[in-house]
């Protein structure tokens, strides 16, 4: 319940409530009064939802919008903050005066008035979008006449308003966000894009109102009123009055367009057009009524064909109908009290668009039997929009006239009916005709007794895919669905009509199908490796050189010979097809780099598939989607963002957990839709198809009722009832399965529970090896054959193990039903048998063979694969696989080394995802498990070192570090035991310059011959590292710069992504330390780029941060803003103490710069202590911007406190790097204002002197400017020249 303020109540122990003022659904607004300040407030009480989880942080970020715009054209905010649990307030200044809502209902406006309402809200609006922000709900009543004054108009209520980045959808089904008669078109239909012309829309809805007293769009119903909206165009202000000048009206069209890009593109570009309005020349009065009648000439009429549905409740309209009905053929709306309006595009003849219009009607039906449907077909004029609103009411009137069950059909006018081919099934009623059906085209289908059946009941489903196949083929679009449906209701089936169909249509089309299996879930590329195997026929190829030849040959022959050979390389990864790294300096990067390897991949796949399509069109099934994995789920989403022409079909099937597992598999071109159960009329025609029209009523009655639309069970049914067993029909469909299974012989039943331990897929060999653990002597080969002629297997054409005869289940549900029949004793040895089979095999994918010995009991066994699996994973990048799979061999009896691996394998993957305290916990238990020196080691000790002093783990810090100057690597952990060492001279150099002198001494030796090194990871990471290192102790900063311009030349090369954001990051670093502030900022954006492209959350957080830094050398406002953003968001991200500390210096330095010397003061201070005295270098870092804090507040006794506390360890370091003039002249500007001249002229001569130390390093006259002009440089001279040392 939403809470009520009684007046004389206090807020926040500041804001006593006078009355209130409005209430809505936003919240109640009350007058309040500002005991601190003495002045009148408007008080909003905003109610958060219990059931929105989120409702406080978006409150705090729709608060801090507000809080981002300063203009007197904005109404201030004044505070902000949580009344309880339920109810958050805002408090803004209270205007004086009234609403332009209020002024209108009083009549039209003055024209000069009206004119200065939208040149005052224009200039509010160019201040919002200013920065970022669209505020959605413009309207009348958020426009506040200050005074009473048309020329001072104050913008209110941002209780809806978004940043540009955050905006999305902003309807839902049976909710409205915002206000009907101000709303633009974008903001009503799914996937409008809203921005700043959304705002200028609504402001051109309030200009003409204030011209005429009407809203442009207006109308009896709010369906009508977002009708109009979307098709109509209003009457042209001129025709009421006609004094107005012709460029009035103009720009009232432009702030009306439909389209939002022919609109003012924001507020300033607004204010400038409003400046250029010419002033009225002739008397004019003000008109009485607006006579909404089309312009003259307004075009040509033509026929259009629509569908109008109504649901009830209004809210229930079909989210699967609003968004399949698009890929038919239709421009839909869904209005925002849950109607659809669907009207055919102009295409071909009107015939056309009739039947492509009764089949969607039909559609609608399928999927809402409830809803209200009509189709009419009639007249609409065409100028610069098209002019529907005739038709829309004919299709009301159609269905308003009409008492009828809804449940029946769709209802068509005459004109649709008769332009309606035969196919068509309809009937004619007194008012009306009723459209039953249509025809569906009859085809061969698969088995069922021996008999060919149809495709039945999916003639929507077909009709939507073809309708997607065709965009995609003819359009070259590229198109995709995604169809849901649980086991037995015939997903199968219906990729099946598809093929058929494909092959008829469009024989040119190539097919690939991969498909999911059980015991592989989650393999990194799973399902895109078994399509592409298949594709190339690699199943079929033993000889791993042979193999690499299909791949180069027969599966790359699209691609240009030029990229041949490295798309080959990665397609040869994602196929389990290794090439050697050797010769190739990507692919040895890659191996070495798990976020490489996932750029390379998706490069090479992106590569081949648009070669691929550019031959011919492609179709991509994906089955079993549910044993899927996120990889493959990532590079098809990939693939149908692409830009250009590319005839991609891709055809996902999955169970109903799959949108849980993978919640962002759909997309706007990955569209979604669930199968549903038969229809009784589909169950009927597939009855009579297979057992004749003979068949009693009573039998075809109880098939109706137990399948209860399952197809899967529908089949069972029927061959039940053809053995005229129909009264023994169990009621469910295992049980029916495996009551059939009953009635085959026992060796065949032996032999379904077998093959259903290997799988849905299965071969021969797997099979006879179980029958013999099982001590049985069958003859396998032919007992299959039987199994096969009674339609509960089938051979399949091509298998993935050579010389082995593969074969599947006709239904997932009959393996199901098998497996289910085996004792625990069989189970166990059947899957150990299962397991060493497909070992010897070849199978490649370690979560089978890891599944089969789990369920087998050999749970050391199954470690081993596990952790094959979690390396496999960890080696894709894939790095919530990799955590999980070797969690899951550590919960095993995994012992020894294979422990140690798998907490390796732990450890990195944590680390990548940024967990941090979980990362170093297990690397801690994978460094005293592995052998010192070994690969894993090295990996693990590379990762640790930068993460264990973050977490604050010194001691095991100081351990490592003592190991990896002693330790001699093994020959294949060279590469990141050098990755390791060059990090441990940075760190050590950084965090603990007066401690790990001999660290540093052994590691720089060690590292002397790294560039002799080919692998270009270790290489670039090596020189990227001791370039910062060298930053914090060197003065030559452009030798610096040069050198991380080598690493970053090295790194792109090898394409290592991951560690070419630090390069970009550090060289914007340099710059910024040289005075190159365009540069510095260009090379950190990269970086920042870069870092949210590959997803990697550190080097994100890494980026943002030192971007803030960059920014706050700038002197512009905007950019100080952004410095704030971004260091805030580098602050959320948990990444360590460090960070969160510089995070905080940056905080502290904007404060000073507004002159908020206390909150300044705070952040300092948690900087400093966030650190405390193991902050190394970095320390005084932080402690400089306290200093300054600590003086700018007057508190210079604390200030001398800490100079006498960090000065003496600090003249210890004798440094010259980057952070050593901040400090000196923090500390001198402290005695200064102590009163120290001499002290303070010392430590000032001492900054001058490293100042020029540093400069005497630049030999370019430029950059030697640009240093010494930079903001610390500048006010040591002023220093100087106040001093009087110069």
């Amino acid at each position: 319940m939403q809470r009520v303020l009684s007046a004389g109540e206090v807020v926040a122990g500041r804001f006593e409530v006078e009355h209130l003022v409005a209430r809505g659904g936003m919240g109640t607004v009350y007058r309040a009064l500002d005991r601190a300040e003495g002045a009148a407030v408007a008080l909003k009480l905003i109610p958060l939802p219990a059931e929105a989880t989120d409702a406080a942080s978006r409150f705090e970020r729709e608060a801090a919008l507000l809080d981002r715009v300063k203009h007197p054209r904005i109404v201030r905010s004044v505070a902000r903050g949580f009344l309880d649990a339920g109810h958050a307030y805002l408090v803004m200044q209270w205007i004086d005066g009234e609403d332009l809502r209020c002024v209108i209902e009083r009549g039209p406006l003055a024209a000069d008035d009206a004119q200065h309402v939208l040149a005052c809200a224009a200039e509010a609006l160019a201040a919002v979008h200013a920065e970022g922000i669209v505020h959605r709900d413009v309207k009348p009543a958020n426009l506040r006449l200050r005074g009473g004054r048309s020329t001072d108009v104050v913008l209110l209520d941002f209780g809806i308003a978004r940043s540009m980045n955050a905006t999305k959808r902003l309807t839902a089904t049976g909710h409205l966000v915002g206000t009907p008669q101000y709303m633009a078109p974008e903001q009503l239909v799914e996937g409008g894009r809203i921005g700043p012309a959304t705002d200028v829309f609504s402001l051109g809805c309030i200009f003409y109102e204030c011209l005429t007293g009407k809203p442009p769009f207006d109308a009896e119903h709010v369906a009508g009123v977002l009708a109009r909206i979307l098709y109509d165009v209003p009457a042209p202000v001129r025709v009421v009055r006609p004094a107005l000048p012709q460029a009035w009206e103009d720009l009232l069209a432009s702030m009306l367009h439909r389209n939002d890009e022919q609109r003012p593109r924001d507020g300033a570009a607004l204010r400038g057009l409003v400046a250029k309005l010419p002033a009225l020349t002739a008397p004019e009065t003000l008109p009485v009524s607006l006579v909404p009648a089309p312009p003259p000439g307004a075009g040509e009429q033509t026929l259009v064909t629509l569908v109008f549905a109504t649901f009830d409740p209004p809210e229930g309209s079909d989210e699967a109908a609003r968004q399949a009905l698009p890929r038919m053929g239709f421009d839909v709306e869904e209005l925002a009290e849950g109607s659809i309006l669907a009207a055919v595009a102009a295409r071909g003849m009107v015939t056309d668009q009739a039947r492509i219009a009764a089949r969607g009607a039909l559609y609608l039906r399928e999927l809402r039997p409830d809803a209200r449907i009509g189709v009419v077909t009639g007249r609409a004029l065409l100028g610069r929009t098209t002019r529907m609103g005739e038709a829309i009411d004919r299709a009301k009137e159609l269905l308003e006239g009409l008492r009828h069950d809804a449940q029946e059909g769709v209802w068509l006018d005459a004109v649709t009916a008769a332009l309606l081919e035969p196919r068509f099934v309809t009937e004619d009623k007194a008012n009306a005709t009723l459209l039953l059906a249509e025809r569906p085209d009859e085809g061969a289908g698969r088995l069922l007794l021996g008999k060919p059946t149809p495709c039945v009941g999916r003639e929507v489903e077909l009709t939507e895919l073809e309708s997607l196949l065709g965009r995609a083929i003819e359009d070259g679009e590229p198109q995709g669905l995604l169809l849901l449906g649980p086991p037995g209701t015939g997903k199968s089936r219906l990729v099946g009509e598809l093929a058929r169909r494909i092959r008829g249509a469009y024989p040119e089309t190539s097919l690939l199908i991969g498909r999911g299996d059980p015991l592989t879930t989650g393999s990194p590329y799973g399902l895109l490796r078994d399509a592409l195997r298949r594709h190339a026929g690699l199943d079929a190829v033993e000889d791993p050189a042979r193999a690499r030849e299909v791949v180069i040959e027969r599966l790359c022959e699209p691609v240009d010979a030029g990229k041949r050979r490295q798309v080959g390389e990665f397609l040869g990864e994602l196929c389990g097809v290794p090439f050697p790294a050797e010769a190739s300096p990507p692919l040895w990067a890659a191996r070495n780099d798990a976020l490489v390897m996932e750029e390379q991949i998706g490069q090479a796949f992106s590569t081949w598939m648009a070669a691929t399509c550019a031959a011919q069109p492609v179709t991509l099934v994906l089955d079993d989607l549910q044993w899927g994995d996120a990889l493959t789920v990532k590079l098809v989403r990939s693939l149908l963002r692409s830009p250009g022409q590319m005839p991609l079909f891709v055809f996902c099937l999955g169970r109903p957990e799959t949108r849980e597992l993978f919640p962002n598999v759909t997309s706007s071109r990955m569209y979604e839709m669930t199968l549903r159960p038969l229809r009784r009329r589909a169950i009927e025609r597939l009855v009579k198809a297979v057992l004749g029209e003979a068949v009693g009523p009573a039998t075809v009655e109880r098939i109706v009722k137990l399948s209860e639309g399952n197809a899967l069970f529908l089949e069972e049914l029927i061959r039940a009832a053809a053995q005229g067993n129909m009264n023994e029909a169990p009621e469910t469909v295992v049980a029916m399965l495996q009551a059939r299974l009953a009635k085959v012989s026992a060796p065949e039943r032996r032999l379904l529970r077998a093959a259903s331990v290997v799988g849905e897929t299965f071969w021969v060999g797997g099979v006879r090896r179980i029958v013999a653990a099982w001590g049985a002597r069958d003859d396998v080969d032919g007992w299959l054959g039987r199994l096969v002629e009674e339609e509960l297997v089938e051979l399949h054409k091509e298998s993935r193990f050579p010389r082995e005869t593969q074969m599947g289940f006709r239904h997932a549900l009959v393996k199901d039903a098998a497996y289910g029949l085996l004792t625990e004793a069989d189970r166990q040895n059947a899957h150990l048998a299962a397991g060493a089979w497909l070992e010897g095999a070849g199978e490649a994918d370690a979560m089978a063979l890891a599944g089969h010995a789990e369920q087998g009991g050999d749970r050391a066994r199954a470690a081993r694969f596990y952790a094959n699996a979690a390396a496999e994973s960890l080696g894709r990048n894939d790095l919530w696989q990799a955590a999980e799979r070797a969690a899951k061999g550590l919960d095993g009896e995994a012992e020894g080394l294979l422990r140690g691996e798998l907490f390796a394998i732990l450890a990195l993957a944590k680390y990548g995802l940024g967990l941090w305290q979980a990362s170093t916990a297990a690397g801690r238990e994978a460094l005293s498990m592995l052998p010192q020196g070994s690969f894993w080691w090295c990996r693990t000790a590379e990762r640790m070192i930068h993460a264990l002093p973050q977490v604050g783990a010194f001691d095991a810090f100081f351990k490592l570090a003592e190991e990896v100057c002693q330790v001699e690597p093994a020959p294949e952990a060279l590469p990141p035991f050098v990755c390791a060492t060059a990090i441990l001279h940075s760190v050590s150099t950084a965090l603990f310059p007066s401690t790990l002198g001999e660290v540093r001494r052994k590691t720089r030796a060690r590292l002397e011959h790294f560039d002799a090194l080919e692998e270009p990871r270790s290489r670039g990471i090596a020189r990227l590292w001791l370039s910062l290192a060298a930053m914090y102790v060197e003065p030559c900063l452009t030798q610096i710069r040069a050198r991380i311009e080598s690493a970053m030349e090295v790194l792109a090369e090898g394409k290592v992504f991951h560690e070419l954001c630090l390069a970009h990051v550090l060289h914007g670093l340099a710059a910024r330390e040289l005075g190159d502030l365009d540069v510095a900022e260009a090379s950190t954006r990269k970086a920042l780029a870069l870092a949210e492209r590959i997803q990697d959350g550190y080097q994100t957080a890494n980026a943002a941060f030192y971007l803030s830094e960059a920014l706050l050398e700038r002197d512009d406002p905007s950019a100080l803003e952004e410095s704030e953003s971004l260091a805030r968001r580098a602050l959320d991200a948990p990444v360590g103490a460090f960070y969160e500390a510089a995070c905080f210096r940056v905080l502290a330095e904007i404060a000073l710069v507004r002159g908020q010397t206390s909150l300044a003061e705070a952040h300092a201070r948690r900087a400093v202590d966030a650190v405390g005295d193991t902050g190394g270098m970095l320390m005084y870092w932080h402690a400089a911007t306290h200093l300054r804090a600590l003086v700018a507040c007057g508190r210079v006794d604390e200030a001398l406190a800490t100079v006498d506390k960090r000065l003496p360890s600090f003249l210890a370091l004798d440094g010259a790097g980057y952070l050593d003039v901040p400090f000196r002249l923090a500390v001198a500007e402290t005695w200064d204002a102590a009163g120290d001249a001499a002290a303070a002229k010392d430590a000032l001569r001492e900054a001058l002197r490293h100042i020029e130390v540093r400069a005497e390093h630049i030999h370019d006259d430029r950059t030697r400017s640009l240093y010494l002009a930079r903001k610390d440089n500048v006010r040591a001279f002023a220093h100087a020249r106040e001093w009087r040392l110069r």
